[in-house]
């Protein structure tokens, strides 16, 4: 009670010291500094939380006196303060040191109902509580004090008085209880008297009363024990070095009665200068007043360390049990444990030690027996240690056995015997508790478990609990499915029992756990922990097992739950995991992160049973590289609860090769994020990718399809070039396309399995040229939407749809193709077809843009058939067709196609291991088709392309400008090519009356690499008289028959005849015939008027108009000619041979500016007139030549005329004759330019 009264006292003495030396010193400071010294302070007591008013310093000579009228804070209030401040003191003991202090009145107001506590200031630092009360001379204060705590209120008032006066110092203090009790009181007088001067001595006296003062435990935080009252009387009389203190104290409970029961105690110290000794003789008395208990406690205090030491030996605990029968309150915690616990043994030792950081204490307790109380288990021990701190007290057992009953919720086998124990107790003001600790064998060969019982209270709440929890450091799988098979429903043993085959459990642990609130409402709570290693754990029978799994296990009333901290299942990692087994419904939760790749995960998805919930078969895609997983799964335990399934999968890609197999597309180099939710949700962030190194971006969602039900969407854009394209259509592509275009388009898989994927491509193609024929034809900048739309079944079904052309494809598992061309009308249907392909339509105008050499190839394997195919116009170049209609078949095993336009009628047929047979009726075609200019020669490829074909034309037409046809007669050859060479070999060609025939020779070649054309053959025909007219040729010579071999080459293919441009060798003869007179002015036929030396030769009387007026009769003609461009080279002499004479020409021609160097030597028969040849020595020779070249002055002379040689130069027009000799027939010395000898 001395102790209550002095904490009250002091405790308020500080809160006014701190206030006001905190005051002076800050007012000191601002009087000597600042002007504001006063708003300094104002705020300094705004910051603690303070308000004051009516300040005012004054001056007492060097020491500052402070008057204030109010302090109030927040439970207090002051009034009058006044104070005056010893500077010099202060500053020779470095201390405030204060002369008077004077309040007039302090009131304390404290309502805390649920903390039922008081914070008073500490008192520290350089405020400390018992230097003040020493140094101050003076103090005088008055206090009054309203304490509440629950239901109970306590008022006081009271003062507290020193005086330091002629070396007597005096300490005057009294609290009275205000209320029905008037003489309710605690005082403390105390005195003190100093003499000597160089040995100073004090004598000390202590006085102390208290009158049925009224003990609050509740604010000293024992809610367990009643408010009593405290009578005592404490005496001290003696000096500074020794003095002696006796007393008595009387403590009885509260009651309504006037029951005498309690605690006496009797004090008796001695005070030394090394501290203090004494004993403290406790009676417990009932309500007779008779001694149930006695208790000897001994005290001692080292003044050094200011330690105090405390010791009593062997208390039977029963004394405990009598003092809460007295002082408990019956219905609190602690008294109802005790009531229950009903502990019984021998306190052999209690100790306790008083330092700066508390009470420290230790029991030493024999004999420990405690009952069953509260699922506690009774527990018997030989001797035990109690110690502790404050509020928390441990418990270890010494004894080597210790019987704990098992407990009755816990249906293991196991026995709790032979355990080391701890036990831990905790009180404060609204709680206590107790733990226990131990360690036991269950079986010689287990590891030991540790186990932990903690029970509790809180009194605010009136909340209970019971804690008790098994702990092991391993545990097989099988020695832990006995604590499971009493905890777990069925449904969820069983799958721990199947599906668990093996693992270790380390660190395991159980706990249960039994809470009560105050309407005794009980709950429970179980739980069991442990750390897995080497698991092996199935889900369920159909799924991938588990391997090498570690993690963490606990299992509490909601459900079972194994946490997966790194595992293995189908090669995959997992790296972190959780299993939940629910105890609620019949289901398994997964949820799981796993480091996988392409094959590993498709190969998981395809042995699990989750193959059948995903709305896409995963063995539609092949691929490789790193995907992470992240998945939640709940799995249903029973077949008749499908309702259950819940499936939520997300996968990482990082550069990802996805081949998606129906469709025939590989994406390389994929990022992103691709989420499934059962039962047929997909979801993805903005997937990349590559496409043939073309930038790919794609997104999967899933819609509403158009039979209502969910469908997959793979939506992708990309850029990118036919090149890539060909991968999917064949190598034929890039002969008909070139450049990069945007592309745009969805793949779509239903859900339902009876409906086959699609895919939808939409393209404008701009960026892509088309090398085409009009109206096909594109540029790279020309807009033309196209759309694909793919059915990926069995066969694959395309439809391609561009401006009026539409195509629809079947593709076979096999890669076999099947499909119809709808050209201005929809495509045929393909079954009623044998053949793969069906064209059918109408097309305006077919325009093959050039002849320029491309590399358009015509797609290997085409079986096509033609059914009706109309196209108005076909233009190649400058060949035209009109109204060609097209039917029949072409390619594969035999063909049989026919043709008819307005040009002619043609059959093309093929059978199976035979050549192409090409038969045409009747062929008409334009002259301008076959003028082609030198800059633009004929495209070859079309002829390359061609395979060997057997030709014949029956009829051949040209048409000219004015409309005219120009029969070509009937043509036969075979068509073959090379790969630069067009070959036409075998021709048999009936022209005109002229033959062409190339047997046995090489034909027609066209070398396209040169682009040059050779021809090697035979032209034959009958009279030339006849012959050349049918080729507008003016006939100047008649023959029985000619032949011409031929071996030429000229530039550009076989239809680029130019006779100017033609280099070779012409030779051969004609018989039988005769040189006809015709106009000299016929250009290059004037040269052949100079032979026209009939009448010469067939007549010997020299009638010259009988001879030039019917021509030349020859036997033959031999010629040998050299055509180099325009050249025309005779070196071989051309030799005509008539029935007496004979003619021999050799030079050059110039077809291109007509000029001519030629010498003609003319042989006739010796005659004996030699008039003529003396006419002809004598006169003028030139005009003597001339008159025989112009046939008009030839006389009988000339029969006597051997041979005679001219030459002939100039122009075609005006040729210069020159007679150069007589009886001279050399013609070595010709006049040729070019030394080549042709050998005949």
């Amino acid at each position: 009670m001395l102790k209550l009264l002095l904490r009250i006292l002091l405790h308020t003495l500080t809160i006014l010291v701190v206030i006001v030396a905190g005051l002076f010193t800050v007012a000191r400071v601002g009087s000597l500094f600042a002007p504001n010294y006063v708003d300094n302070l104002n705020q300094r007591f705004t910051e603690e939380g303070l308000e004051f008013s009516e300040l005012n310093v004054r001056w007492r000579g060097i020491n500052p006196v402070v008057e204030i009228g109010g302090l109030t804070g927040s439970n207090f209030d002051i009034e009058d303060i006044t104070a005056e401040l010893d500077i010099l003191a202060s500053f020779w003991r470095n201390t405030y040191v204060f002369r008077t202090i004077q309040i007039g009145h302090v009131s304390v107001v404290v309502s805390q109902e649920s903390a039922c506590t008081i914070d008073f200031p500490d008192g520290e630092g350089s405020f400390r509580i018992g230097d003040l009360i020493r140094h101050t001379d003076n103090i005088d204060l008055s206090f009054s004090s309203t304490l509440e705590c629950g239901s109970s209120k306590f008022e006081h008032e009271g003062f507290f008085r020193t005086i330091r006066k002629n070396k007597v110092y005096r300490l005057h203090a009294m609290v009275n209880e205000l209320g029905d009790c008037e003489h309710c009181s605690i005082s403390l007088l105390y005195e003190a008297t100093t003499s000597g001067f160089w040995r100073r001595e004090e004598e000390r006296i202590l006085n102390v009363q208290a009158h049925d003062f009224v003990l609050p435990t509740r604010l000293l935080g024992w809610d367990f024990l009643k408010e009593s009252f405290v009578n005592a009387q404490i005496l001290m009389n003696g000096t500074s070095e020794s003095a002696a203190l006796v007393g008595n104290i009387e403590i009885q409970p509260k009651h309504e009665s006037s029951v005498l029961e309690g605690l006496h105690l009797d004090l008796s110290f001695k005070l030394q200068s090394m501290g203090v000794v004494g004993r403290i003789d406790a009676s417990l008395l009932d309500h007779n007043q008779n001694v149930v208990s006695r208790l000897e406690h001994t005290v001692q205090q080292d003044r050094e360390s200011n330690y105090v030491h405390g010791w009593s030996h062997d208390i039977p605990i029963d004394t405990v049990d009598e003092f809460l029968n007295i002082f408990g309150v019956s219905d609190h915690l602690m008294q109802e444990w005790m009531d229950g616990l009903a502990p019984s043994g021998i306190l052999s030792i209690v100790q306790w030690v008083q330092d700066e950081s508390g009470i420290r204490y230790r029991v030493l307790v024999d004999e420990l027996f405690v009952n069953q109380y509260a699922n506690v288990p009774s527990l018997t021990m030989d001797s035990a240690v109690i110690a502790g701190r404050g509020a928390m007290a441990y418990t270890e057992s010494t004894a080597q056995q210790i019987n704990l009953e098992e407990v009755n919720f816990l249906s293991a086998p196991m026995s709790l015997a032979a355990i080391d124990f701890l036990s831990v107790a905790m009180w404060q003001r609204d709680y206590v508790g107790w733990s226990i600790f131990g360690q036991w064998e269950p079986t010689a060969n287990a590891n030991p478990i540790d186990f932990n019982i903690d029970v509790g209270k809180r009194t605010a709440s009136e909340q209970r609990w019971f804690r008790f929890a098994l702990a092991s450091p391993s545990l097989s799988t099988t020695e832990l499915h006995p604590y499971l098979s009493s905890i777990l429903p069925a449904e969820a043993f069983d799958w721990f029992e199947q599906s668990v085959a093996q693992g270790q459990f380390e660190e395991a642990g159980l706990q249960f756990v039994l809470n009560s609130d105050a309407t005794n409402q009980n709950q429970t709570s179980l739980e069991i922990t442990a750390l897995v290693k080497n698991a092996e754990v199935v889900f369920l029978e159909d799924w991938p097992e588990v391997v090498q799994g570690t993690g963490r296990l606990w299992l509490t009333r909601d459900g079972l739950t194994i946490e997966v901290s790194s595992a293995y299942t189908h090669g995959n990692h997992i790296e972190k995991g959780t299993i939940f087994l629910p105890l609620s419904e019949p289901r398994l939760d997964l949820d799981f992160t796993a480091d996988m790749t392409f094959l590993l995960l498709q190969s998981y998805l395809a042995e699990s049973p989750l193959t059948d919930l995903l709305p896409i078969d995963p063995l539609e895609f092949d691929g490789s590289g790193a995907i992470d997983l992240d998945a939640s799964i709940k799995i249903p335990l029973l077949e008749e609860r499908e309702d259950l399934w819940d499936v939520n999968l997300e996968l990482v890609l990082a550069d990802v090769l996805l081949d998606i197999k129906p469709a025939n597309i590989q994406l390389d180099d994929m990022y992103g994020t691709v989420g499934y939710q059962y039962p047929d949700v997909i979801t993805s962030s903005q997937l990349t990718a590559k496409y043939h190194d073309d930038p790919v971006s794609l997104t999967m969602s899933t819609r509403k399809g158009e039979s209502d039900s969910n469908e997959v969407v793979f939506a992708f854009e990309l850029n990118t070039s036919v090149s890539a394209v060909a991968n999917l259509t064949g190598d034929w592509l890039p002969s008909i396309a070139s450049g990069s275009t945007h592309v745009s388009g969805e793949i779509v898989f239903p859900t339902t399995n009876d409906s086959p994927a699609t895919v939808d491509i939409h393209t404008d193609l701009v960026g892509v040229a088309l090398s085409l024929p009009k109206p096909y034809h594109k540029i790279a900048d020309q807009n033309r939407p196209m759309q694909v739309q793919m059915r990926l079944d069995d066969p694959m079904i395309v439809d391609v749809t561009m401006d009026e052309v539409k195509v629809r494809s079947a593709v076979a598992s096999d890669g076999t193709i099947r499909g119809s061309v709808g050209l201005s009308v929809p495509p045929p249907q393909l079954s009623n077809s044998t053949r793969d392909w069906v064209v059918a339509g109408t097309v305006d105008e077919l325009v093959f843009e050039t002849d320029q050499k491309g590399e358009m190839a015509l797609p290997e394997g085409l079986d096509i058939q033609f059914v009706d195919l109309h196209i108005h116009k076909l233009v190649r170049a400058r060949f035209q067709l009109h109204d060609l209609i097209m039917n029949g078949t072409f390619g594969g095993a035999s063909s049989a196609l026919t043709v008819t336009a307005e040009e002619g009628n043609a059959s093309l047929s093929r059978e199976q291991g035979q050549d192409w047979q090409l038969s045409v009726e009747r062929l008409r075609f334009w002259h301008s088709a076959f003028d082609t200019p030198d800059d633009t020669p004929m495209d070859p490829t079309i002829f390359l392309q061609l395979p060997k074909i057997d030709v014949s034309i029956q009829e051949l037409y040209m048409f000219t400008d004015t409309g005219e046809a120009e029969e070509f007669g009937s043509w036969a050859f075979e068509l073959d090519t090379t790969e630069q060479e067009v070959l036409l070999r075998n021709i048999q060609a009936n022209i005109r009356g002229v033959t062409l025939d190339t047997q046995d020779r090489d034909g027609i070649v066209w070398d396209t690499e040169k682009n040059e054309t050779r021809f090697n053959g035979v032209i034959s025909g009958a009279n030339l008289l006849h012959v050349l007219p049918k080729f507008d040729v003016v006939a100047e010579i008649e023959s029985e028959d000619f032949t011409v071999n031929s071996e030429l080459v000229w530039p550009g293919s076989p239809f680029d005849v130019n006779p100017l441009m033609l280099s070779g060798r012409i030779h051969g003869d004609a018989n039988n015939g005769t040189l006809l007179e015709i106009d000299a002015g016929q250009g290059i036929l004037r040269l052949l008027s100079m032979f026209n030396i009939a009448p010469i030769i067939q007549r010997m009387d020299f009638d010259p108009s009988a001879m030039f007026a019917k021509g030349y009769s020859f036997d033959r003609i031999l010629f040998d000619v050299t055509l180099d461009n325009s050249n025309v080279v005779i070196q071989e002499p051309i030799h005509i041979k008539g029935r007496s004479s004979e003619v021999l020409f050799t030079g050059n021609a110039n077809l291109t500016d007509e000029s001519v160097m030629m010498d003609v030597v003319v042989r006739l028969p010796i005659s004996t007139n030699l008039k003529w040849y003396v006419a002809l020595i004598t006169g003028n020779p030139t005009a003597f030549l001339g008159t025989l070249i112009g046939s008009r002055i030839f006389r009988p002379q000339l029969n006597q005329l051997a041979s005679a040689k001219y030459r002939v130069e100039g122009s075609f027009e005006t040729p210069e004759i020159e007679l150069i000799g007589i009886f001279d027939d050399d013609l070595t010395g010709n006049p040729i330019e070019d030394d080549t000898i042709i050998e005949e």
